[in-house]
């Protein structure tokens, strides 16, 4: 049974293709010819995606530790630095990138509103953010080995990131969206109960 399941998971992964990063990757490659490229929370081996879907590029890490990075001289810079410190050293990259990505960083940031703008403020004029982050709605899910609701992961700080608030922020720091989602959940996953 569990051997059919992989099988329908993997065909149907195949044909309902997600929205997200990846075709933020391939807008990036269609909108900069070297986009430098800053990622806040680094880790799970991220910068292996970006080198498949970009040729051409520089790419910074940021993060708090070394987190299942399978090898760190893929990116062109490594910043490690202290969680209490993290906010303030985003904050002395002001204008450094055309791209900053965040992803499931800011639900983990111990001051999550400075850390944010300054995520903005990093940013070359022009430049683009893709950020993703658990919704008000994850404390409702019920809970399950590998961090469903929001409240079973230990190193999230605080409650999900208000959306509104978010919104609020890149009004204020001149920003704006092109581009937003409702929380995403793929129909397969609901019909499989996933």
């Amino acid at each position: 049974m569990n051997k059919q399941l992989n099988r329908v998971r993997k065909i149907l992964a195949k044909i309902v293709k997600p929205r997200g990063r990846h075709y933020f990757l391939h807008y990036i490659a269609e909108r900069f010819s070297k986009p430098s490229i800053l990622d806040v929370g680094c880790g799970n081996d991220a910068v292996i995606a970006v080198k498949r879907a970009l040729s051409n590029f520089h790419y910074t890490g940021i993060d708090v530790e070394v987190y299942n990075m399978s090898d760190i001289s893929l990116l062109d810079e490594y910043i490690l630095v202290e969680p209490s410190a993290f906010a303030d050293k985003l904050g002395e990259l002001a204008d450094s990138f055309d791209v900053v990505i965040s992803f499931h960083n800011l639900e983990h940031c111990l001051e999550r509103e400075k850390t944010f703008r300054n995520m903005l403020r990093a940013l070359k004029k022009g430049g683009l953010l893709y950020l993703s982050c658990p919704s008000e709605k994850s404390v409702h899910l019920p809970s399950r080995k590998g961090t469903l609701n929001y409240y079973d992961d230990q190193t999230h700080t605080g409650t999900p990131p208000d959306f509104a608030a978010l919104k609020q922020i890149i009004a204020e720091e001149g920003c704006e969206i092109l581009f937003e989602a409702a929380p995403y959940k793929p129909f397969y996953m609901e019909f499989l109960r996933l």
